[in-house]
């Protein structure tokens, strides 16, 4: 899959993932966890319906499964 990136997007380093799930989808957050572990410092939340949600789950498992 070709993916176009527009210049200047902005990039983040994340080492967390949390999310919030409802009957009407997910949200995703990236960030980065505090020194004391206390709280996610999101930096990107990704707003996704159930059906999207699936899709990244079979993408991701998919990558996952390539990876190992």
């Amino acid at each position: 899959m070709n993916i176009n990136i527009p210049q200047g997007t902005p990039e983040y380093a994340a080492d967390g993932v949390g999310m919030q799930t409802n009957a009407w989808g997910m949200k995703l957050l990236l960030g980065s966890h505090r020194p004391d572990n206390s709280a996610l410092d999101g930096r990107i939340v990704a707003a996704m319906s159930p059906q999207t949600t699936k899709a990244l789950l079979l993408v991701l498992k998919r990558q996952v499964e390539h990876f190992e």
